[in-house]
């Protein structure tokens, strides 16, 4: 609240001053709480990170590519075609590759990793047919000589 323009001037300096000490107690509040703030983030940041998605996703793609590859060579293939041949006989390779994931996480998983490297292998997706997204796997292994 202001002090009134008429009021003597010691009135106004203690308002003024009351004033004062609530914008520095407020400033002393918001101080404390910045300070225990920082002090979580770096306790989070000095705890061990749990293994992200991408970590988890490196390890299942670096079982299913080989075993794709094998299967598919560089031929273009859908995640249901994959899923076709994993249970036949010569795609036991991929249905052990692939353990629990369904197809839809299958297919999930293909697309989070366009572009990656991973085993020498490089995942494309080279559009769709049907509602179907194609996928194609890429050596990124040098040629032998």
């Amino acid at each position: 609240m202001m002090p009134d323009a008429d009021a003597p001037d010691a009135l106004r300096i203690m308002d003024v001053a009351a004033h004062a000490q609530r914008v520095l107690d407020l400033l002393q509040a918001i101080g404390e709480r910045l300070t225990r703030i920082e002090s979580t983030i770096v306790a989070l940041g000095a705890k061990p990170k749990a293994p992200s998605s991408t970590d988890s996703d490196s390890e299942t793609l670096s079982r299913l590519l080989p075993a794709i590859g094998a299967l598919m060579g560089s031929a273009n293939f859908t995640v249901s075609e994959l899923g076709t041949l994993a249970e036949t006989p010569r795609g036991a390779g991929i249905k052990i590759a692939m353990g629990e994931l369904s197809a839809h996480a299958l297919g999930q998983l293909l697309a989070r990793a366009r572009r990656a490297q991973i085993a020498g292998l490089r995942v494309e997706h080279l559009g769709s047919d049907h509602g179907r997204a194609v996928w194609r796997l890429v050596s990124d292994l040098p040629a032998d000589p």
